[in-house]
């Protein structure tokens, strides 16, 4: 005779962690063996009286796992509110716990038999359905353990939660140029002749409890404002100068963040005159190499550096509309009948020369060493003529008294 659940059959386990157990299914849940399992017929018609039980013995040898992981998603978080949400970090992640064995991987994140273990107050476990997420309560760091009733093997993951410490705006000079953001603006100064005043570039970030900066400037949530506006002008980004005339005025600016502003940031505006201190990069153009050839024009670029430590790069100077006109702080000369420059820097080429030539840039103000360029005027054969000489650089070389060399002919 068969004895069924209906008839008054319960199945279950007098050990867990070997086996789990029903009336119509047993699981093996880790190694053991021994008289585990217990039977108990009872009598479902009449008071439900015991009319028998038993004990059957069970063997369970489980593989053992070669290693576990834990993995987390993300390993740096926020907590719930702060302001660096949606800004590259979230206030939780997930965790998956994995098994390694030698024919793969059994996934154990949600397995009864996995125990989480949280060791630090910054962080907490949770299981969500078929998931299981790490929550980011507060500053600092979480060591995140995984143990299993069933094999004697753990894992373990380490989450550090970020939270914002304050809200920080900085002013570097604008153009912008390769350094210019390590360069803390202070005072908007006259370029020296040009009638025009140095801007600043504004840039706000959220400062975290580990002192690491997120940079939040161009940010749909971030708004800058000066404390006068009648003597600083903000157009999106940009800062400069808004009062008339040359005047020394003190003023500052801020940004703010999903509500939440910076410090005042000390700004002045000043009647000093920046001055070109030197040059940079000056050259008249990479593909020329500083050779005229085969072009009838090239333009000559630079960048300065003025008085104060700002930098004018060449985009602010050539690139239209620039920002300050070459022609405004510097003088160009050329002692030659083979080649001309204009006013704003564009050496136009006239003639071959047999020697180089020298391009002065010369400071309008300020005590700057004028600048030199040497360039070699070639020109290509027109149609139906001969080039003489070599291609590039000077098209016939000096030679030595009574000396013969002999030179290309195109």
């Amino acid at each position: 005779m068969t004895v069924t659940e209906g008839m008054g059959l319960s199945v279950s386990s007098r050990n867990g962690g070997v086996v789990s157990a029903n009336s119509s299914t047993v699981v093996a849940q880790g190694s053991g063996r021994g008289p585990i399992l217990q039977s108990t017929w009872t009598d479902a018609v009449c008071g439900g009286g015991v009319i028998a039980s038993g004990f059957g013995n069970v063997s369970v040898q489980v593989e053992q796992p070669l290693s576990a992981q834990c993995i987390l998603g993300t390993s740096v978080i926020s907590v719930f509110g702060d302001l660096s949400l949606n800004n590259g970090l979230s206030n939780g992640t997930t965790l998956r716990v994995v098994l390694q064995y030698s024919w793969g991987q059994r996934d154990m994140t949600i397995d009864t038999r996995t125990n989480y273990t949280v060791i630090g107050a910054s962080a907490a476990v949770l299981r969500q359905g078929s998931a299981v997420i790490v929550r980011g309560v507060s500053a600092g760091s979480a060591q995140i353990f995984a143990s299993f009733s069933h094999v004697p093997t753990t894992c373990s993951a380490t989450v550090t939660v970020l939270t914002t410490s304050s809200v920080a705006i900085s002013v570097n000079p604008y153009p912008t140029y390769s350094g210019s953001t390590s360069f803390a603006l202070r005072t908007l100064n006259a370029i020296a002749g040009s009638g025009i005043w140095e801007q600043g570039i504004l840039g706000c970030s959220l400062v975290m409890s580990d002192t690491s900066v997120r940079v939040v400037s161009a940010d749909a949530r971030t708004a800058y404002s000066a404390n006068d506006s009648s003597i600083l002008g903000i157009a999106g980004q940009v800062v400069s100068k808004f009062i008339a005339g040359s005047v020394n005025r003190s003023a500052a600016v801020r940004c703010t963040f999903a509500g939440t502003p910076s410090s005042w940031y000390g700004l002045s505006v000043s009647s000093v005159n920046a001055s070109i201190s030197s040059f940079t990069g000056v050259t008249t153009g990479a593909s020329l190499q500083n050779t005229l050839t085969s072009s009838s024009t090239a333009q000559l670029t630079f960048g300065v550096v003025l008085s104060d430590g700002v930098q004018l790069p060449s985009t602010a100077l050539f690139s239209p509309p620039a920002f300050v006109a070459a022609s405004s702080i510097v003088t160009f000369s050329l002692t030659s009948l083979s080649a001309q420059v204009s006013s704003g820097g564009l050496v136009t080429l006239l003639n071959n020369s047999y020697v180089n030539q020298l391009l002065t840039i010369t400071p309008r103000l300020g005590a700057a060493s004028p600048s030199t360029i040497s360039f070699a005027c070639n020109l290509g054969p027109g149609f139906g003529d001969v080039d003489l000489g070599q291609a590039t650089g000077l098209p016939l070389a000096s030679v030595a008294i009574w000396h013969r060399s002999v030179f290309p002919c195109v």
